[in-house]
Protein backbone atom coordinates (compact mmCIF):
# COMPACT_ATOMS: atom_id res chain seq x y z
CA UNK A 1 0.00 0.00 0.00
CA UNK A 2 1.34 3.66 -1.10
CA UNK A 3 2.51 6.17 1.42
CA UNK A 4 -0.69 7.89 0.67
CA UNK A 5 -3.45 5.02 0.53
CA UNK A 6 -1.90 4.20 4.11
CA UNK A 7 -2.66 7.57 5.66
CA UNK A 8 -6.23 7.94 3.82
CA UNK A 9 -6.74 3.92 5.11
CA UNK A 10 -5.66 5.12 8.71
CA UNK A 11 -7.52 8.43 8.55
CA UNK A 12 -10.99 6.31 7.55
CA UNK A 13 -9.95 3.47 10.28
CA UNK A 14 -9.86 5.25 13.66
CA UNK A 15 -12.86 7.56 11.93
CA UNK A 16 -16.51 6.79 13.73
CA UNK A 17 -14.47 4.84 16.10
CA UNK A 18 -14.75 5.77 20.71
CA UNK A 19 -12.24 8.25 20.62
CA UNK A 20 -13.10 10.13 23.73
CA UNK A 21 -9.87 10.92 25.17
CA UNK A 22 -7.56 13.92 24.43
CA UNK A 23 -4.72 11.43 23.54
CA UNK A 24 -7.09 10.12 21.43
CA UNK A 25 -8.14 12.79 19.80
CA UNK A 26 -4.74 13.78 19.26
CA UNK A 27 -3.88 10.96 17.51
CA UNK A 28 -6.96 11.07 15.01
CA UNK A 29 -6.41 14.69 14.41
CA UNK A 30 -2.65 14.32 12.84
CA UNK A 31 -3.88 10.93 10.65
CA UNK A 32 -6.45 14.01 9.20
CA UNK A 33 -3.38 16.10 9.26
CA UNK A 34 -1.34 13.52 7.45
CA UNK A 35 -3.80 12.96 4.82
CA UNK A 36 -4.44 16.64 4.09
CA UNK A 37 -0.66 16.76 3.66
CA UNK A 38 -0.58 14.22 0.75
CA UNK A 39 -3.95 15.57 -0.38
CA UNK A 40 -6.01 12.55 0.38
CA UNK A 41 -8.61 14.05 2.06
CA UNK A 42 -12.06 14.15 0.92
CA UNK A 43 -15.33 15.96 1.72
CA UNK A 44 -16.53 13.12 3.79
CA UNK A 45 -12.80 13.57 5.83
CA UNK A 46 -12.80 17.05 6.42
CA UNK A 47 -16.15 16.95 7.98
CA UNK A 48 -15.08 13.92 10.12
CA UNK A 49 -11.98 15.92 11.16
CA UNK A 50 -13.92 19.40 11.52
CA UNK A 51 -15.54 16.97 13.91
CA UNK A 52 -12.71 16.03 15.88
CA UNK A 53 -11.03 19.52 16.29
CA UNK A 54 -14.93 20.30 17.26
CA UNK A 55 -14.77 17.55 20.38
CA UNK A 56 -11.03 19.13 21.15
CA UNK A 57 -12.77 22.52 22.24
CA UNK A 58 -9.70 23.40 19.17
CA UNK A 59 -12.60 26.32 17.55
CA UNK A 60 -10.23 28.32 15.40
CA UNK A 61 -9.01 25.50 13.47
CA UNK A 62 -12.43 23.70 13.22
CA UNK A 63 -13.95 27.10 12.03
CA UNK A 64 -10.88 26.81 8.77
CA UNK A 65 -11.47 22.62 8.35
CA UNK A 66 -15.66 23.14 8.20
CA UNK A 67 -15.29 26.17 5.79
CA UNK A 68 -12.91 23.66 3.47
CA UNK A 69 -15.85 21.33 3.89
CA UNK A 70 -18.68 23.86 3.24
CA UNK A 71 -16.85 24.45 -0.03
CA UNK A 72 -17.43 20.58 -0.93
CA UNK A 73 -20.66 20.31 0.11
CA UNK A 74 -22.92 22.76 1.36
CA UNK A 75 -24.80 21.58 4.34
CA UNK A 76 -26.94 22.88 7.19
CA UNK A 77 -25.48 20.59 9.86
CA UNK A 78 -22.19 22.01 8.61
CA UNK A 79 -23.38 25.27 8.98
CA UNK A 80 -24.92 25.19 12.70
CA UNK A 81 -21.71 23.66 13.80
CA UNK A 82 -19.40 26.15 11.98
CA UNK A 83 -22.05 28.59 14.17
CA UNK A 84 -20.95 26.82 17.72
CA UNK A 85 -17.61 27.05 16.63
CA UNK A 86 -17.74 30.88 16.05
CA UNK A 87 -20.00 31.38 18.94
CA UNK A 88 -17.19 29.75 21.35
CA UNK A 89 -14.83 32.57 19.88
CA UNK A 90 -17.14 35.30 20.71
CA UNK A 91 -18.02 36.30 17.18
CA UNK A 92 -21.99 36.28 17.60
CA UNK A 93 -22.04 38.15 14.16
CA UNK A 94 -20.40 35.08 11.88
CA UNK A 95 -22.47 32.41 14.51
CA UNK A 96 -25.96 34.18 13.33
CA UNK A 97 -24.60 34.31 9.91
CA UNK A 98 -24.49 30.66 9.81
CA UNK A 99 -27.39 29.62 11.15
CA UNK A 100 -29.20 32.09 8.54
CA UNK A 101 -27.20 29.86 6.55
CA UNK A 102 -28.14 26.54 8.26
CA UNK A 103 -31.77 27.33 8.47
CA UNK A 104 -32.31 28.85 4.61
CA UNK A 105 -29.96 26.12 2.88
CA UNK A 106 -32.59 23.07 2.26
CA UNK A 107 -32.81 20.13 4.19
CA UNK A 108 -34.34 19.59 7.45
CA UNK A 109 -33.86 21.56 10.31
CA UNK A 110 -33.60 20.21 13.65
CA UNK A 111 -35.46 21.87 16.48
CA UNK A 112 -31.58 21.45 18.00
CA UNK A 113 -30.72 24.04 15.50
CA UNK A 114 -33.78 26.45 15.77
CA UNK A 115 -33.01 26.45 19.66
CA UNK A 116 -29.14 27.15 18.94
CA UNK A 117 -30.11 29.81 16.98
CA UNK A 118 -32.64 31.78 18.87
CA UNK A 119 -29.26 31.34 22.24
CA UNK A 120 -27.29 33.23 19.46
CA UNK A 121 -29.71 35.80 18.71
CA UNK A 122 -31.37 36.52 22.52
CA UNK A 123 -27.13 37.01 23.56
CA UNK A 124 -27.85 40.20 20.99
CA UNK A 125 -30.26 40.94 22.27
CA UNK A 126 -32.72 40.52 19.22
CA UNK A 127 -35.37 39.39 21.29
CA UNK A 128 -38.20 39.04 19.10
CA UNK A 129 -36.23 36.73 16.19
CA UNK A 130 -34.64 34.70 18.89
CA UNK A 131 -38.44 34.18 20.25
CA UNK A 132 -39.44 33.49 16.61
CA UNK A 133 -36.72 30.55 17.06
CA UNK A 134 -37.93 29.58 19.90
CA UNK A 135 -41.49 28.74 18.84
CA UNK A 136 -40.38 26.85 15.27
CA UNK A 137 -37.79 24.51 17.36
CA UNK A 138 -41.33 23.87 19.62
CA UNK A 139 -44.08 23.45 16.28
CA UNK A 140 -41.46 20.67 15.07
CA UNK A 141 -41.24 18.81 18.96
CA UNK A 142 -43.95 20.18 21.57
CA UNK A 143 -42.18 18.00 24.14
CA UNK A 144 -38.41 19.89 23.70
CA UNK A 145 -38.48 20.89 27.24
CA UNK A 146 -35.14 22.76 26.93
CA UNK A 147 -36.38 24.79 24.31
CA UNK A 148 -39.26 25.94 26.08
CA UNK A 149 -37.16 26.92 29.19
CA UNK A 150 -35.53 29.00 27.00
CA UNK A 151 -38.38 30.41 25.57
CA UNK A 152 -39.44 31.41 28.82
CA UNK A 153 -35.97 33.25 29.89
CA UNK A 154 -36.36 35.21 26.63
CA UNK A 155 -39.99 36.65 27.45
CA UNK A 156 -38.70 37.92 30.35
CA UNK A 157 -36.38 40.62 28.83
CA UNK A 158 -39.08 42.27 26.90
CA UNK A 159 -42.91 43.67 27.34
CA UNK A 160 -45.21 40.45 27.50
CA UNK A 161 -47.99 41.09 29.60
CA UNK A 162 -48.26 38.77 32.98
CA UNK A 163 -50.78 36.95 32.24
CA UNK A 164 -49.09 35.78 29.05
CA UNK A 165 -46.42 34.83 30.99
CA UNK A 166 -47.44 33.20 33.44
CA UNK A 167 -49.75 31.17 31.07
CA UNK A 168 -46.84 30.22 28.92
CA UNK A 169 -45.12 28.65 32.09
CA UNK A 170 -48.37 26.99 32.70
CA UNK A 171 -48.31 24.95 28.84
CA UNK A 172 -44.41 23.92 29.83
CA UNK A 173 -46.55 21.93 32.73
CA UNK A 174 -48.66 20.62 30.46
CA UNK A 175 -45.76 19.54 28.01
CA UNK A 176 -43.89 17.72 30.70
CA UNK A 177 -44.51 14.22 30.69
CA UNK A 178 -42.82 13.45 33.81
CA UNK A 179 -45.92 14.84 35.44
CA UNK A 180 -48.10 12.23 35.01
CA UNK A 181 -46.24 10.44 37.76
CA UNK A 182 -46.11 13.31 40.57
CA UNK A 183 -49.15 11.89 42.22
CA UNK A 184 -47.15 8.51 42.57
CA UNK A 185 -44.42 9.81 44.61
CA UNK A 186 -46.39 12.16 46.82
CA UNK A 187 -45.41 11.29 50.29
CA UNK A 188 -49.02 10.76 52.65
CA UNK A 189 -49.53 13.69 54.87
CA UNK A 190 -49.50 13.52 58.82
CA UNK A 191 -47.11 11.39 61.18
CA UNK A 192 -43.51 12.41 61.51
CA UNK A 193 -41.58 14.24 63.97
CA UNK A 194 -42.09 18.55 64.17
CA UNK A 195 -38.75 19.32 65.82
CA UNK A 196 -36.47 16.62 63.29
CA UNK A 197 -33.68 17.54 62.24
CA UNK A 198 -34.65 18.31 58.39
CA UNK A 199 -32.78 17.04 55.71
CA UNK A 200 -32.58 19.37 53.06
CA UNK A 201 -31.24 19.00 49.21
CA UNK A 202 -30.51 21.89 47.16
CA UNK A 203 -30.44 21.53 43.44
CA UNK A 204 -27.82 23.14 41.10
CA UNK A 205 -25.59 23.74 38.54
CA UNK A 206 -24.05 26.56 39.72
CA UNK A 207 -21.90 25.58 42.96
CA UNK A 208 -19.61 27.23 41.59
CA UNK A 209 -18.26 30.92 40.31
CA UNK A 210 -21.69 31.75 39.52
CA UNK A 211 -23.89 34.68 40.97
CA UNK A 212 -26.26 31.67 42.42
CA UNK A 213 -22.35 30.68 44.67
CA UNK A 214 -22.77 34.42 45.48
CA UNK A 215 -25.85 34.38 47.09
CA UNK A 216 -25.78 30.97 48.83
CA UNK A 217 -22.40 29.79 50.12
CA UNK A 218 -22.00 32.48 52.70
CA UNK A 219 -25.66 31.41 54.05
CA UNK A 220 -25.26 27.85 53.99
CA UNK A 221 -22.01 27.71 55.50
CA UNK A 222 -24.53 29.63 58.60
CA UNK A 223 -27.12 26.98 58.73
CA UNK A 224 -27.56 25.52 62.16
CA UNK A 225 -26.17 22.06 61.54
CA UNK A 226 -27.92 20.68 64.50
CA UNK A 227 -31.33 21.50 63.29
CA UNK A 228 -30.40 20.81 59.02
CA UNK A 229 -28.83 18.30 57.28
CA UNK A 230 -27.47 19.45 53.71
CA UNK A 231 -27.03 17.47 50.85
CA UNK A 232 -26.06 19.41 47.08
CA UNK A 233 -27.09 17.61 43.99
CA UNK A 234 -24.47 19.26 41.41
CA UNK A 235 -25.73 19.06 38.17
CA UNK A 236 -22.40 19.89 36.59
CA UNK A 237 -18.83 18.17 36.29
CA UNK A 238 -15.73 19.92 37.32
CA UNK A 239 -15.37 22.48 40.23
CA UNK A 240 -13.17 25.49 41.03
CA UNK A 241 -12.53 27.04 44.23
CA UNK A 242 -16.32 27.90 45.10
CA UNK A 243 -17.18 24.54 44.89
CA UNK A 244 -14.34 22.90 47.15
CA UNK A 245 -16.32 25.44 49.23
CA UNK A 246 -19.75 24.41 49.03
CA UNK A 247 -18.23 20.96 49.33
CA UNK A 248 -17.07 21.29 52.30
CA UNK A 249 -20.05 23.27 53.66
CA UNK A 250 -22.50 20.01 52.48
CA UNK A 251 -23.11 17.37 54.40
CA UNK A 252 -23.24 15.06 51.55
CA UNK A 253 -22.29 15.55 47.98
CA UNK A 254 -24.19 14.11 45.15
CA UNK A 255 -22.95 14.07 40.75
CA UNK A 256 -25.98 13.96 39.09
CA UNK A 257 -25.19 15.56 35.73
CA UNK A 258 -24.53 12.29 33.94
CA UNK A 259 -27.71 10.54 35.60
CA UNK A 260 -31.61 10.81 34.47
CA UNK A 261 -33.94 12.73 36.40
CA UNK A 262 -35.51 8.93 37.29
CA UNK A 263 -32.40 7.85 38.75
CA UNK A 264 -31.76 10.72 40.82
CA UNK A 265 -35.36 11.16 41.91
CA UNK A 266 -34.51 7.53 43.31
CA UNK A 267 -31.66 8.91 44.71
CA UNK A 268 -33.15 11.80 46.48
CA UNK A 269 -35.74 9.38 48.21
CA UNK A 270 -32.92 7.24 49.59
CA UNK A 271 -31.35 10.69 50.94
CA UNK A 272 -34.43 10.90 52.83
CA UNK A 273 -34.89 14.07 51.69
CA UNK A 274 -37.99 16.58 53.37
CA UNK A 275 -37.32 19.35 51.34
CA UNK A 276 -35.94 19.60 48.01
CA UNK A 277 -34.70 23.46 46.90
CA UNK A 278 -34.64 23.98 43.32
CA UNK A 279 -31.83 26.98 42.56
CA UNK A 280 -32.58 27.29 38.93
CA UNK A 281 -36.14 27.67 37.75
CA UNK A 282 -36.18 27.72 33.72
CA UNK A 283 -32.06 28.99 33.54
CA UNK A 284 -29.60 26.96 32.15
CA UNK A 285 -28.80 23.56 33.90
CA UNK A 286 -32.21 23.51 35.34
CA UNK A 287 -33.33 20.02 36.23
CA UNK A 288 -37.30 20.60 36.26
CA UNK A 289 -38.03 17.52 34.89
CA UNK A 290 -36.54 16.08 38.67
CA UNK A 291 -39.10 17.95 40.22
CA UNK A 292 -42.55 17.21 38.65
CA UNK A 293 -41.77 13.66 39.32
CA UNK A 294 -42.06 14.67 43.26
CA UNK A 295 -39.41 13.06 44.59
CA UNK A 296 -39.18 15.00 48.02
CA UNK A 297 -42.33 16.01 50.03
CA UNK A 298 -41.79 19.60 49.91
CA UNK A 299 -40.32 21.12 46.83
CA UNK A 300 -39.17 25.13 46.88
CA UNK A 301 -37.94 27.24 44.12
CA UNK A 302 -35.54 29.77 45.02
CA UNK A 303 -32.92 32.26 43.58
CA UNK A 304 -31.97 31.17 40.17
CA UNK A 305 -35.11 32.77 38.50
CA UNK A 306 -37.13 35.80 39.05
CA UNK A 307 -40.92 33.99 38.48
CA UNK A 308 -43.08 30.89 38.45
CA UNK A 309 -41.60 27.81 37.46
CA UNK A 310 -45.51 26.79 36.47
CA UNK A 311 -44.88 23.53 38.15
CA UNK A 312 -48.09 22.03 40.22
CA UNK A 313 -45.53 20.09 41.91
CA UNK A 314 -43.34 22.83 43.33
CA UNK A 315 -44.55 24.10 46.59
CA UNK A 316 -43.22 27.21 47.66
CA UNK A 317 -41.50 30.04 45.92
CA UNK A 318 -39.11 32.00 48.53
CA UNK A 319 -38.94 36.03 48.24
CA UNK A 320 -39.50 38.96 50.13
CA UNK A 321 -42.12 41.73 50.13
CA UNK A 322 -40.44 44.22 48.06
CA UNK A 323 -40.00 42.28 44.86
CA UNK A 324 -43.40 39.93 45.27
CA UNK A 325 -45.35 42.62 47.41
CA UNK A 326 -48.69 40.50 49.13
CA UNK A 327 -51.25 40.24 46.77
CA UNK A 328 -49.89 41.36 43.83
CA UNK A 329 -48.01 38.55 42.49
CA UNK A 330 -49.46 35.37 44.08
CA UNK A 331 -52.01 35.12 41.17
CA UNK A 332 -49.06 34.34 38.46
CA UNK A 333 -47.62 32.12 40.75
CA UNK A 334 -48.16 27.75 40.96
CA UNK A 335 -46.04 27.98 44.03
CA UNK A 336 -47.33 29.80 47.40
CA UNK A 337 -44.94 32.49 47.58
CA UNK A 338 -42.96 32.54 51.36
CA UNK A 339 -41.77 36.15 52.09
CA UNK A 340 -38.20 36.43 53.97
CA UNK A 341 -37.45 38.93 56.08
CA UNK A 342 -34.12 41.49 54.88
CA UNK A 343 -34.45 40.61 51.51
CA UNK A 344 -34.72 37.15 49.75
CA UNK A 345 -30.83 37.42 48.65
CA UNK A 346 -27.67 37.05 50.96
CA UNK A 347 -24.78 38.70 49.12
CA UNK A 348 -21.23 37.53 49.93
CA UNK A 349 -19.31 40.19 48.76
CA UNK A 350 -15.65 39.58 47.47
CA UNK A 351 -13.08 39.65 49.74
CA UNK A 352 -10.65 40.57 47.12
CA UNK A 353 -12.19 43.76 45.99
CA UNK A 354 -10.43 47.06 45.42
CA UNK A 355 -10.85 49.51 47.70
CA UNK A 356 -13.79 52.42 46.52
CA UNK A 357 -12.23 55.19 44.46
CA UNK A 358 -13.56 58.36 44.26
CA UNK A 359 -16.20 59.24 41.41
CA UNK A 360 -14.41 59.66 38.29
CA UNK A 361 -16.37 63.01 37.64
CA UNK A 362 -14.22 64.66 40.07
CA UNK A 363 -11.08 63.80 38.14
CA UNK A 364 -12.48 64.31 34.20
CA UNK A 365 -15.06 66.47 34.36
CA UNK A 366 -17.95 65.23 32.86
CA UNK A 367 -20.31 62.23 34.39
CA UNK A 368 -20.13 58.93 33.32
CA UNK A 369 -22.71 56.11 34.29
CA UNK A 370 -22.32 52.46 33.35
CA UNK A 371 -23.84 49.51 32.62
CA UNK A 372 -22.17 46.21 32.83
CA UNK A 373 -25.79 43.55 31.97
CA UNK A 374 -26.38 40.80 30.24
CA UNK A 375 -26.91 42.49 26.67
CA UNK A 376 -30.37 41.06 26.16
CA UNK A 377 -31.70 43.13 29.05
CA UNK A 378 -30.65 46.27 27.32
CA UNK A 379 -34.05 46.35 24.93
CA UNK A 380 -35.42 49.45 23.49
CA UNK A 381 -37.66 50.24 26.22
CA UNK A 382 -33.88 50.56 28.47
CA UNK A 383 -32.31 52.31 25.51
CA UNK A 384 -35.19 54.68 24.99
CA UNK A 385 -34.77 55.68 28.68
CA UNK A 386 -30.94 56.09 28.45
CA UNK A 387 -30.75 58.03 25.57
CA UNK A 388 -33.01 60.60 26.85
CA UNK A 389 -31.11 60.84 29.93
CA UNK A 390 -28.11 61.33 28.00
CA UNK A 391 -29.65 63.92 25.95
CA UNK A 392 -30.35 65.43 28.82
CA UNK A 393 -26.78 65.82 29.92
CA UNK A 394 -25.00 66.38 26.44
CA UNK A 395 -21.56 65.77 27.88
CA UNK A 396 -22.27 62.38 30.02
CA UNK A 397 -20.82 59.18 29.12
CA UNK A 398 -21.58 55.70 28.79
CA UNK A 399 -19.73 52.94 29.58
CA UNK A 400 -21.30 49.46 28.56
CA UNK A 401 -19.31 45.94 29.40
CA UNK A 402 -20.37 42.62 28.44
CA UNK A 403 -18.56 39.50 27.52
CA UNK A 404 -20.34 39.39 24.34
CA UNK A 405 -19.34 43.32 23.55
CA UNK A 406 -15.76 41.25 21.79
CA UNK A 407 -17.95 40.70 18.91
CA UNK A 408 -17.26 43.77 16.38
CA UNK A 409 -20.79 43.28 14.44
CA UNK A 410 -22.30 43.16 17.63
CA UNK A 411 -20.68 46.80 18.53
CA UNK A 412 -21.78 48.07 15.35
CA UNK A 413 -25.14 47.02 15.82
CA UNK A 414 -25.40 49.01 19.15
CA UNK A 415 -23.52 52.21 17.78
CA UNK A 416 -26.77 52.26 15.46
CA UNK A 417 -29.11 51.81 17.78
CA UNK A 418 -27.48 54.91 19.65
CA UNK A 419 -27.43 57.05 16.24
CA UNK A 420 -31.24 55.91 15.65
CA UNK A 421 -31.82 57.86 19.24
CA UNK A 422 -29.71 60.85 18.42
CA UNK A 423 -26.78 59.90 20.68
CA UNK A 424 -23.37 60.11 19.24
CA UNK A 425 -21.53 56.70 19.63
CA UNK A 426 -18.02 58.30 20.51
CA UNK A 427 -19.72 59.05 23.73
CA UNK A 428 -20.04 55.12 24.73
CA UNK A 429 -17.61 52.80 25.16
CA UNK A 430 -18.08 49.13 24.99
CA UNK A 431 -15.77 46.74 26.84
CA UNK A 432 -15.57 43.15 26.35
CA UNK A 433 -13.77 40.15 29.19
CA UNK A 434 -11.56 40.99 31.12
CA UNK A 435 -9.03 38.73 33.13
CA UNK A 436 -10.04 38.60 36.33
CA UNK A 437 -12.82 39.70 38.80
CA UNK A 438 -10.47 42.25 40.69
CA UNK A 439 -9.82 43.59 37.10
CA UNK A 440 -13.81 43.39 36.50
CA UNK A 441 -14.75 45.38 39.75
CA UNK A 442 -11.84 47.79 38.92
CA UNK A 443 -13.86 48.95 36.47
CA UNK A 444 -16.28 50.71 38.44
CA UNK A 445 -13.89 53.22 39.53
CA UNK A 446 -14.59 54.18 35.38
CA UNK A 447 -18.29 54.69 36.51
CA UNK A 448 -20.23 57.38 38.32
CA UNK A 449 -23.68 56.40 37.90
CA UNK A 450 -24.82 52.84 37.41
CA UNK A 451 -28.06 52.71 35.16
CA UNK A 452 -30.06 49.52 35.95
CA UNK A 453 -32.51 47.64 33.06
CA UNK A 454 -35.78 47.62 32.47
CA UNK A 455 -38.19 45.77 32.56
CA UNK A 456 -35.35 43.13 33.81
CA UNK A 457 -33.08 44.68 36.62
CA UNK A 458 -29.56 43.61 37.30
CA UNK A 459 -28.77 41.43 40.58
CA UNK A 460 -24.99 40.52 40.33
CA UNK A 461 -24.32 43.37 38.52
CA UNK A 462 -25.86 46.12 40.88
CA UNK A 463 -24.84 44.09 44.05
CA UNK A 464 -21.28 44.60 42.68
CA UNK A 465 -21.83 48.03 41.46
CA UNK A 466 -22.74 48.91 45.17
CA UNK A 467 -20.00 47.06 47.00
CA UNK A 468 -17.76 49.46 44.62
CA UNK A 469 -19.49 52.48 45.71
CA UNK A 470 -21.29 53.21 42.35
CA UNK A 471 -25.12 54.51 43.20
CA UNK A 472 -27.95 53.95 41.14
CA UNK A 473 -31.89 54.70 40.80
CA UNK A 474 -34.31 52.24 40.91
CA UNK A 475 -37.61 52.88 38.62
CA UNK A 476 -39.79 50.23 40.19
CA UNK A 477 -41.97 48.29 38.02
CA UNK A 478 -45.17 45.56 38.24
CA UNK A 479 -43.25 42.67 38.85
CA UNK A 480 -40.47 41.01 40.65
CA UNK A 481 -38.19 41.34 38.04
CA UNK A 482 -38.36 44.74 37.93
CA UNK A 483 -38.49 45.36 41.56
CA UNK A 484 -35.29 43.58 42.52
CA UNK A 485 -33.24 46.69 42.49
CA UNK A 486 -36.42 48.72 44.59
CA UNK A 487 -35.62 45.98 47.31
CA UNK A 488 -31.67 45.93 47.32
CA UNK A 489 -31.84 49.75 48.21
CA UNK A 490 -34.98 49.61 50.18
CA UNK A 491 -32.96 46.58 52.26
CA UNK A 492 -30.33 49.36 52.42
CA UNK A 493 -32.23 52.17 53.58
CA UNK A 494 -32.15 53.95 50.54
CA UNK A 495 -35.77 53.88 49.85
CA UNK A 496 -35.31 57.54 48.62
CA UNK A 497 -33.49 56.51 45.08
CA UNK A 498 -36.27 54.16 43.89
CA UNK A 499 -38.93 55.82 41.43
CA UNK A 500 -42.01 55.59 40.64
CA UNK A 501 -42.49 56.76 37.10
CA UNK A 502 -39.79 57.42 34.06
CA UNK A 503 -40.03 61.10 34.88
CA UNK A 504 -38.75 60.83 38.44
CA UNK A 505 -35.98 58.17 37.32
CA UNK A 506 -34.37 60.49 34.95
CA UNK A 507 -34.64 63.70 37.56
CA UNK A 508 -33.43 61.43 40.68
CA UNK A 509 -30.23 60.42 38.05
CA UNK A 510 -29.87 63.96 36.51
CA UNK A 511 -29.57 64.98 40.31
CA UNK A 512 -26.63 62.57 41.18
CA UNK A 513 -25.15 63.69 37.79
CA UNK A 514 -24.97 67.27 38.61
CA UNK A 515 -24.12 67.43 42.25
CA UNK A 516 -20.48 66.11 42.98
CA UNK A 517 -20.67 66.39 46.68
CA UNK A 518 -23.79 64.07 47.04
CA UNK A 519 -22.15 61.44 44.52
CA UNK A 520 -18.99 61.85 46.83
CA UNK A 521 -20.72 61.41 49.92
CA UNK A 522 -22.63 58.66 48.55
CA UNK A 523 -19.84 56.86 46.98
CA UNK A 524 -17.30 56.52 50.13
CA UNK A 525 -20.38 55.25 52.44
CA UNK A 526 -21.92 52.68 49.99
CA UNK A 527 -19.49 49.66 50.85
CA UNK A 528 -20.23 50.36 54.49
CA UNK A 529 -24.06 50.67 54.32
CA UNK A 530 -24.57 47.31 52.16
CA UNK A 531 -21.74 45.31 54.62
CA UNK A 532 -23.65 46.45 57.36
CA UNK A 533 -27.35 45.67 55.78
CA UNK A 534 -29.62 42.58 55.88
CA UNK A 535 -28.37 41.94 52.71
CA UNK A 536 -24.77 40.61 53.68
CA UNK A 537 -25.58 39.18 57.20
CA UNK A 538 -25.45 35.69 56.34
CA UNK A 539 -26.25 34.72 59.84
CA UNK A 540 -29.30 36.27 60.16
CA UNK A 541 -30.50 35.01 56.23
CA UNK A 542 -29.87 31.47 57.57
CA UNK A 543 -32.06 31.97 60.30
CA UNK A 544 -34.91 33.29 58.30
CA UNK A 545 -34.25 30.34 56.29
CA UNK A 546 -34.32 27.69 58.50
CA UNK A 547 -37.34 29.22 59.87
CA UNK A 548 -38.96 28.81 56.52
CA UNK A 549 -37.99 25.72 56.21
CA UNK A 550 -39.48 24.78 59.33
CA UNK A 551 -43.05 26.37 58.53
CA UNK A 552 -42.86 24.56 55.51
CA UNK A 553 -42.41 21.34 57.67
CA UNK A 554 -45.02 22.32 60.27
CA UNK A 555 -47.75 22.65 57.39
CA UNK A 556 -47.13 19.62 55.54
CA UNK A 557 -47.06 17.65 59.03
CA UNK A 558 -50.68 18.96 59.39
CA UNK A 559 -51.68 17.96 55.90
CA UNK A 560 -52.58 21.63 55.19
CA UNK A 561 -49.58 22.46 52.16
Amino acid sequence: MSEEKCAKHMALELQGNNHDSIGNLEELHEKYRQADALNQIDGDLLVAWAGVLFRMERWQESVDIYRRALDIRPDGALWADLGIAFMHLGQLGQAEQCYREAVTCGGEVLPSVWNNFGNILKDQGNLSESITCYRQALALDPGFLEVHSNLLVTLHYGEMERQQIFHEHQVWWQRCSEKEAMMQHVPPAGGGNLEKRLRVGFVSADFRVHSVGYFLQSLMENLDRNHLEIICYANRQGEDHVTRRFQAAADGWREISQLGDTAVAEMVRRDGIDILVDLAGHSEGNRLRLFALRPAPIQVTWIGYPDTTGLQSMDYRLTDDVVDPPGMDDEFHSEQLIRLPGGFLCYDYPKEAPAVVLPPMMRLGVVTFGSFNNLAKINDTTLDLWAELLNNIPNARLLLKNRSLACTDLQDAFRRRFEARSIDPKRVTMLSIVPSIQDHLNLYGKVDIALDTLPYNGTTTTFEALWMGVPLVALRGDRHLSRVTASLLTHMGLEEWVAETPAAYLEMNRRLATDGKLLRRLRLKMRGRLRSSPLCNAAASAGHLERAFREMWARWLAGSQ
